[in-house]
């Protein structure tokens, strides 16, 4: 699938082409290959690319700090005008609207979709978030609105409550709330999910604009206690002028519940970003199971960002072994070497093992699971990776990932 970002420098963009960018071709732009505020940069743009799907993350104003101004009202609204005169030319286009829309003077507060049409706010930014939001609800087309409040993730700028607090925490310092209140933040990984579901399931009857935002809310200061625990931290948390009236910036989450999409949310996707620290790693995913953390981890060798092992890379693994340890292996195009397993513990013969290393320098890592939770002569075998250089990274997974039997509550 050909999927387009616009926007794909700033950090709703950036989180999107990392998360499609392994399943699918990306085409990220800028300015000189595709302009959404020129039509004729559309056009050609069109023309010479064959596109499933529109992500249109460009925008202009918004930012904490910007200087609005009317030129911004004109460009954002260009630009979805451009984009959306094509929508013959994709399966599907996805805009991202905001809290604004709903103006930000007033208490925005667990806000149904249909409440854009309310008022129209004040300043350039909502007003043009607002204006979108409406022509894809009078269209009878394939786009549709997705509407963030808050949103937090790998990309996050520095100033942002989630990179802000966690900064702090780490450098020993308090982290602060002004004007604690209720807001919504959703996580980066859960757009790219909602918009797959909607994508393959195109044919349904699905709304054309979606609150993202999850059932349960939190106020600022929840947040950063969270974050707090999750890095067993016993700083204080400073909160400056708590008013009494700060207004919320919350949605209600019908439309997307609706869906029945499986998010990660607010505790699973901080616990992620959170644990990999704990662990001195700069990631770290959190899967439904095992057998999916053993095809994750492989599978992220490949990556043209990670380690990208070419196709053929030998593996030394069990000939007795799970389905889940050996199918990772040929599903990325890595060849197994195989090796015989002792007995009783069902464990890889490291005696063979040190035979392979001996005779096969091409061999880049070793797969394997410990059998019903018994691991073999970890010491040993150990030993053997460092005296061969066999890349630490397996030993890393081995340890952590991929040593759960579905016998075995780890």
């Amino acid at each position: 699938m050909n999927i387009v970002i616009t926007g794909s420098k700033g950090f709703i963009g950036k989180e999107l082409s990392k998360y499609f960018g392994e399943k699918h071709n990306v085409l990220e732009t800028d300015r000189r290959t595709l302009d959404p505020a020129k039509y004729e940069s559309v056009k050609r743009f069109f023309d010479n690319n064959e596109v499933d799907v529109i992500i249109h993350a460009a925008v202009k104003g918004g930012k904490r700090g910007h200087q609005e101004s009317i030129e911004d009202l004109y460009e954002n609204l260009i630009m979805f005008e451009n984009l959306s005169k094509f929508s013959n030319r994709y399966d599907a286009m996805f805009n991202f609207g905001s809290g604004a829309e709903f103006d930000r003077r007033m208490d925005i507060n667990i806000v149904k979709e249909r409440q854009v049409d309310i008022r129209l706010p004040m300043d350039y930014y909502g007003l043009a978030k607002n204006l979108i939001t409406r022509k894809i609800n009078n269209l009878d087309s394939n786009i549709y609105n997705l509407r963030l409040f808050g949103c937090f993730g790998e990309y996050e700028e520095p100033q942002r409550l989630f990179r802000a607090t966690y900064d702090k925490i780490i450098k020993g310092e308090s982290p602060n709330v002004h004007n604690d209140k209720w807001m919504d933040y959703f996580y980066s990984q859960d757009i790219g999910r909602v918009i797959e579901h909607i994508v393959n399931n195109i044919e349904k009857d699905i709304p054309k604009d979606i609150n993202l935002c999850y059932n349960e809310k939190y106020k600022l200061s929840d947040l950063v206690y969270k974050i707090k625990y999750l890095t067993k931290s016993d700083c204080d948390v400073i909160i400056y002028n708590n008013q009494i009236g700060s207004l919320s910036y919350t949605g209600d989450s019908t439309n997307l519940e609706s869906l029945n999409i499986a998010l990660m949310g607010i505790d699973i996707g901080e616990f992620e970003k959170k644990f990999s620290s704990h662990l001195g790693k700069s990631y770290g995913s959190l899967t439904n199971s095992g057998s999916s953390a053993n095809l994750l981890a492989v599978s992220a060798l490949r990556s043209k960002n990670g380690f990208n092992l070419p196709e053929g890379s030998k593996i030394i693994t069990p000939v007795v072994c799970f389905p889940t340890t050996i199918n990772p292996i040929i599903q990325n195009g890595f060849e197994p070497v195989f090796v015989d397993v002792t007995l009783p513990d069902l464990n890889l013969d490291l005696d063979q093992v040190e035979s392979i290393l001996e005779s096969d320098p091409d061999i880049r890592g070793i797969m394997f699971a410990h059998v019903l939770g018994n691991p073999p002569d970890m010491d040993r075998l150990m030993s053997l990776i460092e005296k061969h250089e066999v890349r630490i990274f397996w030993r890393h997974i081995y340890l952590l990932l991929l040593p759960c039997s579905p016998y075995d509550d780890g």
